[in-house]
């Protein structure tokens, strides 16, 4: 039997060129989760309100616009500007290894400090 557990990974994106979550660093995060070792694990993209305060536990309500973190078009569809914050819900094993991964394409696209 699997364990499914939950984690959220909440990041604001600050991009020096202001342009936001674009579909280069999207098709990596969803390469990444589309990963065939993730198949038993949803992502799930959620466009946080912008007065969240990250530094506190993430309270979501259901009305938040939602993505599949699987699909790039479901992914930008989500509009993801610079300075949004958003936040990636995730069901299933794995959830940190897949947190550390998107971290790094974040850093290393310069979307987050």
């Amino acid at each position: 039997m699997t364990n499914k557990s939950e984690e959220i990974y909440a990041v604001q994106i600050l991009d020096k060129a202001k342009v936001g979550l674009h579909a280069r660093p999207v098709a990596k995060i969803v390469a990444i989760t589309n990963d065939k070792k993730y198949k038993e694990t949803t992502v799930e993209v959620v466009k946080l309100n912008d007065n969240t305060n990250l530094n506190e536990k993430i309270t979501l309500n259901g009305s938040e616009p939602k993505a599949n973190g699987k699909s790039i078009l479901s992914f930008i569809g989500l509009a993801v500007k610079h300075e949004n914050k958003i936040a990636f819900v995730i069901h299933g094993p794995n959830g940190k290894e897949i947190i550390n991964s998107i971290k790094k394409v974040l850093k290393d696209e310069h979307l987050i400090a």
